[in-house]
This record gives structure tokens, sequence and C-alpha cells, in this order.
């Protein structure tokens, strides 16, 4: 979402404890214009979330408050209706290791989005 100081969301994230954990993709999905690889349900993730997004409204932060849905963007600006889009069949992901989180900034450049970090918090 949209908020005036990037700095004091970072701050929230880095007083929100983050103990490490591990993720695994479960497949892919099409969504609007975009094919995106979905997360294996995982407690630990939904857990922190719910955390840090209390302890953003005690800050008066505001933030989008649909359902949290953990993915990783493939591609976007596709043709995702039924035949036109292909992807390679869904390998089982390997565990990732999440030790960090970051703010990104995210705007439109001359050959598509580009994403800066702004802020991280590192895993206790």
């Amino acid at each position: 979402g949209e908020y005036d100081d990037p700095e004091q969301v970072v701050e929230v994230m880095q007083k929100v404890p983050l103990r490490s954990f591990s993720v695994r993709l479960s497949g892919y999905r099409p969504f609007r214009d975009m094919f995106f690889a979905e997360f294996e349900e995982n407690e630990s993730l939904k857990e922190y979330v719910k955390r840090l997004r209390k302890a953003l409204l005690e800050e008066e932060i505001s933030f989008d408050r649909k359902k949290f849905m953990p993915h990783v963007t493939l591609i976007r600006r596709a043709d995702c209706t039924k035949g036109k889009a292909f992807l390679p069949e869904f390998q089982e992901s390997d565990a990732m290791r999440v030790n960090g989180i970051s703010l990104m900034k995210s705007e439109q450049g001359r050959h598509g989005v580009v994403y800066t970090e702004i802020g991280y918090a590192r895993a206790l």
C-alpha cells in the first residue's frame, strides 16, 4: 500500500520479533493478468503477519487489510485466458529459509516494475 512515512513502517517491522522459519512453494496460479507461485500453508508466517499488522494498527499506520496471500509474482501482463498462458508443470519446491523481511518500493520503470528495498528487519 501507500504510506507517507516508510521509515516509521521499518521501525515497526524491526520491533516485531521474527523467528526464522521455512517456507515452500505449492504451485502456480493465475490472477487477473498475472501468474504467481503460491506458498504452502505456514503457521509461522501467518502468526508473524498477524503480530506485524497488530503493531501497525497500534502505531496508527494504515495498510491493506485484505486477506494476506503470500506469493511470488512470476509473470505480469500475461494473457491468462484458458489455453493461452503456459507454465511448465509444477515441480515440488525445496524449502526456503526466511531470515528477514524487507519493505519494498515499487515504481513503474521504462522496462517494467522496479523494486527498491527501503528497509529490512532481520530474524532473531
